[in-house]
């Protein structure tokens, strides 16, 4: 079955029209395309009004946004890695050199970081070490 786009006028598939119960058909009179247009445009010329909008939603929501947030990354982990493991792969020098700058402007915290983690991690250290001492004994 097709359909006339109201907007530019081109007979389409339904497929590309969104589903409304309130127009006759059941669909809107306006293509996917062009709605997608027309959103764009608005967004570009009302950007401060949409981007406002956004930050009230997520400030009212926040519970509800960190529930989603923690299901969407239980349910993609394996994707979320693997665009992870891309991502510094593309940008690995770049991210080294961010990373040493970081070390070098801040290196009394991440000195005094490392301090403490050792610290607190006592017993995991010993464990590897032991662990370690023992499969370098035996692989000698």
């Amino acid at each position: 079955m097709f359909k006339t786009c109201s907007r530019c006028g081109e007979v389409k598939s339904i497929k590309d029209f969104i589903k409304d119960i309130r127009y006759k058909d059941g669909l809107t009179n306006v293509c996917l395309a062009c709605r997608s247009a027309y959103n764009r445009e608005q967004y570009l010329v009302q950007k401060e009004k949409f981007l406002k909008r956004a930050k009230a939603w997520r400030d009212k929501n926040k519970d509800k946004k960190r529930v989603h947030q923690k299901d969407y990354r239980n349910k993609n982990k394996d994707r979320l890695n693997l665009l992870a493991r891309e991502h510094y792969k593309r940008h690995r020098t770049k991210i080294i050199e961010k990373s040493k700058k970081y070390y070098q402007d801040h290196k009394e915290a991440c000195q005094a970081r490392k301090k403490l983690w050792g610290i607190k991690n006592k017993e995991r250290i010993k464990k590897y070490n032991r662990e370690y001492k023992r499969k370098r004994k035996i692989a000698s």
